[in-house]
């Protein structure tokens, strides 16, 4: 069993602690300080048996994030959930919280809990002091439901617990472009975490560069990863079975989600804000989208990529948005591109994306045309 499928079958979803979080970059360190549960509901596809109570809500081309996330609340284990965090991101996450209430009508009841991030150029007066009264707000409500006071201290300790952990993630990632690490068992314990209690997502972190072995001593093609999700698990062995060697990492769910680590503060919004305003550049994060090709250029160059891999989820507008403009920029830089489609039950067909990701290997492997061996 997977590390993230034990996560997962291990959740008590009926807990009141627990709290569900979408999209990708909650206050993890302020629930956490609270003393409650947040799982972030990303990266279900092959846990989520299948889709049709989502369907019965979301139209069809929905992306296949919402659409798993919505399956995880509305049947199975997940319908016992109590409550569900939101912060402003696509269109679809913007309408989600309806639309999952509505659909659990007749069912445990849903509490909602929300803030609103200001998509504003950093440093605007205006859009500060906003965020700092939605801070305000969700640290009332947090002490309604645990019945305690806020805690600077509290905080401050958990701030300290989840840089732990993104400094270990750094750590794998580092291990991971030398070869030391595959990437199917990185992207395991890596994406285990957003269901884990940070303490112990740090002892699977631990045990992971434990088994990091010495470099290869030979290296295959270099690429940088891109996507909201990681490859789902069979498609990691395969591009570690092509010997590809993953360098760099601009993926929502790993690399942009721990690259930024502000210091630990005993002021929640400040902490917030130091967080989103130095966040690596996301598509669900819509003011960074201006930084976003410099950045992606600037890791392609710095991972002395050959070649930039980008895994999209069906549906995902924001990102497929980006990629033509995008490769394009890439290509200039002399680095060849390649792009996956990933869906519940296949998208491409698994079969397909194995065979484009080993002859996209074998064409990095090859040098380029007018260049001898």
């Amino acid at each position: 069993m997977s590390q993230l499928a034990r996560a997962l079958a291990g959740l008590d979803w009926a807990d009141p602690r627990l709290i569900g979080c979408l999209p990708l970059y909650p206050p993890r360190e302020l629930f956490h300080g609270f003393g409650l549960k947040p799982v972030v509901l990303w990266g279900l596809a092959e846990h989520v048996p299948a889709l049709d109570k989502a369907a019965a809500h979301l139209q069809s081309y929905v992306c296949a994030v919402a659409q798993c996330a919505s399956q995880a609340v509305l049947a199975g284990p997940g319908a016992r959930l109590g409550r569900l965090f939101f912060y402003n991101a696509c269109d679809t996450i913007r309408n989600l919280p309806e639309i999952l209430l509505q659909g659990r009508a007749g069912g445990k009841p849903l509490e909602l809990l929300r803030w609103h991030l200001p998509q504003t150029t950093a440093g605007q007066a205006e859009a500060t002091d906003y965020f700092r009264g939605q801070a305000a707000a969700l640290i009332g409500r947090l002490e309604q439901i645990s019945q305690a006071r806020f805690s600077p201290e509290a905080f401050m300790g958990s701030c300290r617990l989840y840089d732990q952990a993104r400094q270990l993630l750094t750590q794998a990632q580092a291990a991971l472009a030398l070869g030391r690490l595959c990437l199917a068992d990185f992207a395991d314990v890596a994406m285990a975490g957003w269901f884990l209690p940070v303490e112990e997502h740090i002892t699977l972190l631990d045990e992971l560069l434990a088994t990091a072995g010495p470099p290869p001593p030979a290296s295959g093609p270099r690429v940088v990863l891109s996507g909201i999700l990681p490859p789902p698990a069979d498609l990691c062995r395969v591009l570690d079975e092509a010997g590809l060697r993953v360098t760099g990492l601009d993926v929502a769910a790993l690399g942009r989600s721990y690259a930024r680590r502000p210091a630990p503060m005993a002021d929640a919004a400040d902490y917030y804000l130091a967080l989103f305003a130095g966040h690596a550049p996301c598509p669900t994060l819509l003011a960074s989208a201006g930084r976003r090709f410099d950045h992606v250029v600037e890791l392609c160059r710095r991972s002395q990529a050959d070649g930039f891999i980008f895994v999209g989820e069906k549906f995902c507008e924001y990102e497929w948005f980006d990629m033509p403009l995008l490769f394009e920029r890439l290509r200039g830089e002399g680095l060849r591109c390649l792009a996956l489609e990933i869906a519940p039950g296949g998208g491409d067909g698994a079969a397909a994306l194995a065979n484009r990701v080993q002859a996209f290997a074998e064409m990095l492997a090859q040098p380029p045309a007018g260049e001898k061996s």
